[in-house]
């Protein structure tokens, strides 16, 4: 990506707690790098 542009993040399970704790993991890296951006989150399964 070249530090910049557009990303989706695919969620596991919405009721997994790793669930969450990994998508905040990204999402607090992501604040360091302005350039990129979450266009999407999606679940799946």
């Amino acid at each position: 990506m070249d530090g910049k542009g557009n990303l989706a993040i695919m969620l596991g399970l919405l009721s997994n707690d790793a669930t969450h704790s990994r998508t905040q993991g990204v999402k607090n890296v992501l604040k360091e790098i302005p350039d990129i951006h979450i266009v999407e989150e999606q679940t799946t399964d």
